[in-house]
């Protein structure tokens, strides 16, 4: 099943090792530094894991994984965000 997490990180140094394995979960967003919205068949757990393998996190590392409710959502994003949000909420329904 398809859904929609909210990945959110603080990691000291270089995020590119992150940021490429986030590109790899499936389609996404991200208008904010540090946070990412995927359209994902993994799991909060498998989502981790994934990041996190082989590159464990340090003491001063943050990293929450969220599923999002497409139902429930505000804010102040451009048009074409808004837009994707629309087409994945339409997507789950079917």
């Amino acid at each position: 099943m398809e859904r929609l997490i909210i990945i959110i990180y603080k990691v000291g140094g270089n995020d590119e090792i992150i940021k490429d394995r986030i590109r790899l979960l499936g389609q996404w967003l991200n208008y904010f530094q540090g946070n990412w919205m995927v359209y994902t068949t993994y799991s909060v757990k498998e989502v981790y894991e994934i990041l996190c393998d082989d590159m464990p996190l340090n003491a001063q590392d943050k990293l929450l994984i969220m599923d999002v409710d497409l139902n429930n959502y505000y804010g102040a994003l451009p048009p074409e965000a808004w837009q994707w949000l629309r087409g994945k909420r339409e997507a789950q329904k079917h």
